[in-house]
């Protein structure tokens, strides 16, 4: 039991540092060699978390995911707004990372990617996100039931 956590830690913070690619943005030179929370600390000083899945509050979720804080990283995810349809895929990729073996939030991230409408320049960022979003799928596993809650959110 202990064990499968462990390994089960382990495999969302790898999928976790994924993400990287695809969110770190204009703090890519802050968070070389996955150090998230001086990033977060960077972000936090200039212009801070915002209520939105931008540059600040992709940041807040990877530094608390990366640490094994899935609960706090779940607990950012789910008390992002909605804004551009380009964020609910942003939104739901570390929302399947952090909840390993959970198909449903898995194929909800799946959903928002195939939604996305690539526009010009986009690509790269599609195609990260489809990496990302389908390592989620193919790790929850088949037929996996959705749990009610995950780590008491």
């Amino acid at each position: 039991m202990v064990s499968e956590r462990i390994v089960q830690r382990r495999v969302a913070n790898a999928q976790c540092r994924q993400v990287l690619e695809v969110l770190a943005g204009a703090n890519q030179c802050r968070v070389q060699h996955i150090r998230w929370a001086q990033a977060l600390r960077h972000v936090e000083t200039h212009r801070g978390v915002g209520r939105r899945i931008l540059d600040g509050r992709q940041v807040a979720v990877l530094a608390a995911a990366t640490t094994g804080n899935l609960p706090q990283a779940l607990a950012l995810v789910k008390g992002t707004e909605p804004g551009d349809a380009w964020e609910n895929g942003v939104t739901a990729a570390p929302t399947a990372l952090c909840r390993p073996g959970d198909r449903h939030a898995a194929e909800t991230a799946v959903g928002h990617w195939l939604a996305l409408e690539v526009g010009e320049g986009l690509a790269v960022f599609s195609t990260r996100l489809a990496l990302i979003v389908l390592t989620a799928r193919d790790t929850a596993g088949p037929d996996t039931p959705r749990p009610e809650t995950c780590c008491g959110i």
